[in-house]
C-alpha cells in the first residue's frame, strides 16, 4: 500500500473488518476494508492502493465504537452506511494555481470540501456533473486532472471556494454580501472612527449588524448591536451610514459553508455574512486621528451632523 504524501491521510489505522458490496450497477462487488483512527472510520478499496474514504459519523456509530463488545454490530452498521453512500473520498491534490501547495479534498457527490493543510479549515464547493458521474472508484490522479480542467473555467465554484479559504476573517464575514449602494469600506472606516471617539471603557468594543436582508426583500436600516453603550449621536450616524451604504445577502445557496470538523460530512456551519468591527481601547493619538477622519467625512457627506461631533 502506497502512503500519502499528506500526513493527515496516513495516520496509524487500526484494521477493523472487511466486507463485499456492489456500490453501483456499473461495477461489480468490491471489497472494502474498514479502518479506525480515533473516533473516525475510514475505508480502503481492495486493489486500489491510493483509494481512501471516510464514513459519515452519527450517534449510533459513536455509541457502537465506544462499546468494544459490539464489534459485530459496529461492522454491520458500517456496512449499511457504505451501502447508502454515507461516506466520502478523501485525497490530497495539487493546488491548481501551483505554488507547491496541496489541497485536501473530501468528495461526496453533490457536497464536497476543500481543506487547507495548514489550518485544517474545510469549506464546501460544487463541481460539474462530469466530476460526480461514475467517479467514485477512480484513483486520485483522475480527480487531479478534473480539478485542473475545472479550474480553467473562470466561473467555477472551485475558484470561489479556494478564494474564500485564502481570504482573511473580515473578508469571509462579508463574503455573501452584495452592495446595492456604497461599500463596506466606507461603513467600516466611519463607524470605526465614531466608535473610537465614543470609547469610554477598558475592554474592547464589538459592533455588529443585527439584520442583513436577502436579495429581493425590502431593505431597511440593519442597525448595529454593540457590547458598549451607544449614544444618540452614534445611532444617528449609523442611520446615515446605512442610508448611504446598503448591503443585501447573495443567493443563500452560494454562501460558503465550513465542515464542522475535518472530513465530517454533517450539515456544516453556515458562514452567514456579518458586518463587524472590533475596537481595542484607543490611545489619545488614535482618538485624535479618528476625530479628524470623521470630521472630514461629515463635512462632505453629512454636514448637518457636524455639530453633534464637535468637542
Amino acid at each position: 500500500m502506497h502512503s500519502s504524501p499528506d500526513p493527515l491521510l496516513r495516520p496509524q489505522f487500526v484494521p477493523l473488518c472487511s466486507f463485499d458490496i456492489q456500490i453501483s450497477r456499473e461495477h461489480s462487488a468490491e471489497q472494502f476494508l474498514v479502518l479506525q483512527h480515533g473516533a473516525l472510520f475510514y475505508l480502503r478499496l481492495r486493489g486500489h492502493p491510493d483509494w481512501l474514504a471516510v464514513v459519515e459519523s452519527d450517534e449510533r456509530l459513536q455509541w457502537l465504537s465506544s462499546h468494544k463488545a459490539e464489534n459485530e454490530a459496529l461492522c454491520e452498521h458500517l456496512k449499511q452506511k457504505v451501502t447508502h453512500r454515507e461516506w466520502g473520498r478523501v485525497m490530497s491534490l495539487p493546488d491548481p494555481r501551483g505554488q507547491g501547495r496541496i489541497w485536501r479534498v473530501a468528495w461526496k457527490g453533490v457536497r464536497s470540501f476543500f481543506m487547507r493543510a495548514d489550518t485544517d479549515e474545510a469549506v464546501d464547493f460544487s463541481s460539474d456533473d462530469a466530476w460526480k458521474r461514475g467517479s467514485w472508484i477512480q484513483p486520485g490522479a483522475h480527480f487531479a486532472k478534473k480539478l485542473a480542467r475545472e479550474w480553467k473555467n473562470p466561473h467555477s465554484d472551485i475558484r470561489h471556494a479556494l478564494a474564500f479559504l485564502d481570504a482573511d476573517d473580515e473578508n469571509r464575514r462579508i463574503w455573501g454580501l452584495e452592495w446595492q449602494r456604497g461599500s463596506w469600506q466606507e461603513t467600516k472606516t466611519i463607524l470605526r472612527a465614531a466608535a473610537t471617539i465614543e470609547h469610554q471603557w477598558s475592554d474592547r468594543t464589538v459592533m455588529q449588524s443585527r439584520t442583513i436582508h436577502p436579495l429581493g426583500q425590502q431593505t431597511h436600516p440593519s442597525h448595529f448591536g454593540s457590547n458598549a453603550p451607544q449614544s444618540g449621536r452614534l445611532l444617528h450616524l449609523i442611520e446615515r451610514l446605512e442610508e448611504r451604504n446598503i448591503a443585501i445577502l447573495r443567493d443563500k445557496n452560494k454562501l460558503r459553508r465550513f465542515a464542522p470538523r475535518p472530513f465530517a460530512f454533517g450539515l456544516g456551519v453556515a458562514r452567514w455574512p456579518e458586518l463587524r468591527i472590533v475596537i481595542d481601547p484607543p490611545s489619545e493619538h488614535e482618538k485624535l486621528e479618528a476625530r479628524l477622519e470623521l470630521r472630514d467625512w461629515l463635512q462632505v457627506e453629512a454636514p448637518d451632523l457636524v455639530q453633534d461631533w464637535d468637542e
